[in-house]
């Protein structure tokens, strides 16, 4: 709806996976950049810049951010802001996990930043993620209303609408009791993510920043490629992922679907003693 052949979009890495295969869905070419650990994994203002080239047609952001745990202060999205000033690139702020903050962390929606940000938005959302509705498929966009009406016509060709006893669920979501339960929801992944984050950084050869949003832990574990662990050799997080599965019984997802060979992605979605057996396995088997 808004990108057309031979457009470039930056996409900072970590990324979710269907980002970049999207994007080539509709002509475009994704331009990967990386980050690190020691920003946190989030484009820096300076990164931006550099990216920002004839073709740039757009920017994608994902705060808080699945698969990295991660999410944008108010700040660092001004700075990113300001360095969009004068230019011709849409953000496309993805902001599915908006409820799911901890610590001091404080959200604020892109488009919200600034008159010229509020323009330049297109803000997706939905109730998959707060809500655990993920089987009912369904999400919405807010933006310039020329791309929201171009939106409109390609879903009525592709997927039509959503059902309507599903939107009437969505309505009750948004109401007083769900906000009571998803608070309580919110402090208890806020837990269990502190327990996770701590656990990993006690593994030597892992570094785990704490997650500030979603309900993911992203840790570094190239310290361990290059090691023979049990007869299998660890070149990179496929290897990782595939042995620690095959041979512990723990699953996660490798970082390099994710664009950070160096990471795997850990969920704290679960109960707080399947994350202290996942992880009890985890140190043992690397040690």
């Amino acid at each position: 709806a808004v990108l057309d052949p031979g457009d470039e979009v930056i996409l900072p890495a970590p990324y979710w996976v269907t980002y970049p295969e999207a994007i080539r869905l509709a002509g475009a070419t994704p331009k990967i950049i990386q980050t690190n650990r020691a920003n946190s994994y989030k484009i820096t203002p300076k990164q931006l810049k550099n990216s920002i080239k004839k073709k740039t047609a757009m920017l994608v952001l994902n705060s808080p951010n699945n698969p990295g745990g991660f999410t944008y202060t108010p700040d660092e999205l001004k700075e990113l802001a300001k360095v969009l000033e004068g230019t011709q690139v849409i953000v496309l702020s993805d902001e599915i996990y908006e409820k799911l903050i901890y610590g001091d962390t404080k959200f604020i929606s892109f488009a919200a930043l600034s008159e010229d940000a509020y323009n330049r938005t297109l803000t997706l959302n939905g109730f998959s993620k707060t809500f655990s509705m993920t089987g009912w498929r369904l999400g919405y966009t807010a933006g310039p209303l020329e791309a929201i009406k171009a939106m409109a016509r390609l879903q009525d060709h592709m997927t039509s609408n959503s059902v309507t006893f599903a939107q009437y669920a969505a309505i009750a979501a948004l109401g007083e009791p769900a906000k009571q339960a998803i608070e309580k929801m919110r402090v208890e992944f806020e837990k269990r993510g502190k327990y996770m984050a701590e656990r990993l950084n006690n593994i030597s050869g892992v570094q785990c920043p704490e997650p500030t949003g979603a309900f993911y832990c992203f840790p570094d574990v190239s310290e361990h490629f290059g090691r023979n662990i049990n007869g299998a050799e660890i070149k990179g997080s496929m290897d990782f992922a595939k042995a620690l599965l095959e041979q512990a019984n723990v699953a996660v997802v490798p970082g390099l679907p994710f664009g950070c060979d160096s990471n795997i992605r850990l969920s704290f979605a679960c109960s707080l003693n399947d994350i202290s057996k996942g992880l009890d396995r985890i140190q043992k088997w690397l040690s």
